[in-house]
């Protein structure tokens, strides 16, 4: 396994400028937090998503730190999301393998996605 030093350089407020260090390990890998059915492991989030599929999805592109009007505007937001929150945590996938979650497991997949956010937030992912 190799290391690799990645530096992100942005400007800040006024003439300041921030500068991010980052050790990255090229090949870790990790599954996510919680299996697709992990619905026991948070029951609020699975009962939110069942009976409220209207704000649920807005509640989640918020919680991704997304603009939360992003479901209505655009179509494929939740592979897209997808794909972002396994680009960021390592977790191996396609996109193919996203759409085909996404569009037979919708809900697990809203719940799957906010339980891995949570756990990240939380430090135990």
């Amino acid at each position: 396994m190799q290391n690799q030093t990645v530096v992100t350089t942005q400007p800040g407020a006024g003439s300041s400028t921030i500068v991010l260090v980052q050790n990255q390990n090229q090949n870790q890998t990790k599954d996510w937090s919680t299996g697709l059915f992990g619905c026991f492991e948070d029951l609020i989030s699975c009962a939110v998503a069942f009976f409220c599929p209207e704000f649920y999805p807005c509640y989640l592109a918020y919680e991704a730190g997304e603009f939360p009007c992003l479901v209505c505007c655009v179509p494929g937001w939740e592979i897209a999301l997808r794909a972002r929150i396994r680009a960021e945590n390592g977790i191996p996938g396609s996109i193919c393998g996203d759409c085909l979650v996404v569009h037979f497991c919708y809900i697990c997949a809203l719940t799957q996605m906010h339980r891995q956010i949570k756990n990240v937030k939380n430090g135990t992912a």
